[in-house]
Formats: C-alpha cells, sequence, structure tokens
C-alpha cells in the first residue's frame, strides 16, 4: 500500500486518501484507490500533519511567528520508477487578516535523499521521519482507526441486553442491538472498502457474526433506516 495523497480539513473533519497496490502476475499491475470520509481521524492523525510544521517553516525560510494560523492540508506523494523513492509537495493553508480566503502555500517538490554530491532538493530526515509516520497513520484510517477509537472495536463482545431495532438497506433488513449500531451505521464506508477488497479480513468475521454481512453483500443502493 503506497500513499500519494494524504488530506485532512480540519474544519468539517474530511479526511481523503489514495493510494496504489500492486496485484497480478509478478504484482505488475498498479491499482489505484481512494477513501473519503467525514469520520474524523484519530488525533495521532491530526497531531502527525501537524508535525509537519516545522520543517516546512526550516524549508521555506519563513519566521517561527508565521507559524500562526499556518495548517498543514494535504501530503502529495509520488514514486520513482528506478528505484521506488518518494517524492513529495507539502501544501499548507495560511489565514490572512484581510481576506475571507487563506493563502496557499506549496513546497518544492522533495525527493527521498540519496548519498548523492549534490544534497539540495532532497527531503530532510524530519520531513522523511514524518512521512512515514504520516502513511502509517493514514493505513490505520483505511482499517478503522478513527477519532472515537477502532470503527470496528469490540465486535463480537457481549451484546447489551434489553432493547432490539430493526435495520433496514437496500430492501433487506436485520434485527439488532444498539450495541451493533456501531458498526450498521457505517455500512455504507464498509460496502466502499469490500468493493475495493480492502475490507479487513477480522471485519467480515464480525459482521458475519452479527448478522449483517448480507447487507455489505448487496449491490442494491439503499439508504439505512431503523423500525
Amino acid at each position: 500500500m503506497q500513499f500519494t495523497k494524504i488530506k485532512f480539513k480540519e474544519g468539517d473533519g474530511k479526511v481523503e486518501l489514495a493510494w496504489t497496490t500492486r496485484e497480478g502476475p509478478d504484482r505488475k499491475d498498479s491499482i489505484t484507490h481512494s477513501l473519503t470520509s467525514f469520520d474524523r481521524p484519530h488525533p495521532d492523525f491530526v497531531r502527525g500533519m501537524e508535525a509537519f510544521v516545522d520543517p516546512v517553516l526550516e524549508l521555506l525560510e519563513l519566521h517561527d511567528e508565521y507559524r500562526q494560523g499556518l495548517k498543514v492540508q494535504s501530503l502529495s506523494i509520488n514514486y520513482e520508477d528506478g528505484d521506488g523513492r518518494s517524492g513529495l509537495v507539502v501544501t499548507c493553508l495560511k489565514e490572512l487578516d484581510e481576506t475571507k480566503s487563506p493563502l496557499v502555500l506549496n513546497t518544492p517538490h522533495l525527493r527521498e535523499y540519496v548519498d548523492e554530491e549534490n544534497a539540495e532538493g532532497f527531503m530532510s530526515t524530519a520531513m522523511e521521519n514524518r512521512l512515514d509516520r504520516m502513511q502509517g497513520l493514514a493505513r490505520d484510517y483505511v482499517n478503522g482507526t478513527r477519532e472515537q477509537g477502532d470503527l470496528f472495536e469490540g465486535e463480537g463482545d457481549e451484546d447489551l441486553e434489553g432493547t432490539t431495532l430493526t435495520l433496514t438497506m437496500g430492501g433487506k433488513s436485520v434485527t439488532c442491538t444498539p450495541k451493533q449500531l456501531t458498526t450498521a451505521a457505517r455500512l455504507a464506508e464498509v460496502r466502499d472498502l469490500h468493493a475495493q477488497g480492502l475490507l479487513p479480513a477480522n471485519v467480515e468475521v464480525a459482521l458475519r457474526e452479527n448478522g449483517f454481512w448480507h447487507l455489505v453483500e448487496d449491490s442494491r443502493e439503499g439508504e439505512l433506516s431503523l423500525v
């Protein structure tokens, strides 16, 4: 899983991720995947993006006071065909006093460092370390780690006793407990991951055990409703 875009809009919590995987004979086929979600990311994800502020200020030769109102919004990543080295452009937004729209700042394109005579145009060690960490955090997000914890945490635990509800989607229904609705409320996102072949195996097991899997497999569009 090689990420090509990691984007976070702090205002509405929107996360946009894009990545590629290698599949097919000899893993020569490059498959592009994308995920857009309004589930706010884990605080570590937010802090990971904020951590780029220091190396960006240093790279752009900006004074420290410029960090006020400076937000890192996205990382654009590429990989060189020859040796697979990564390249990076960091996009930041800077609030301005006299305008409603922020100033957009893009860093120059930086490549992963190699031992060459001319060291200009390469990522600093600090930048490389932050990029490695953000790719790991983005991978965690795809696998379900969000602001409120793991998307599927607690599946398989003992259900709450008492009230049950009927969930309907795409013409099919299932009876579930309030605790199970933690998963049910995100079935649309789960179906997207399943369609791309990215749903973790343990999540599928949990969905089957809780009686939701037939809703995930149904290809028909439909809104969730509770009775």
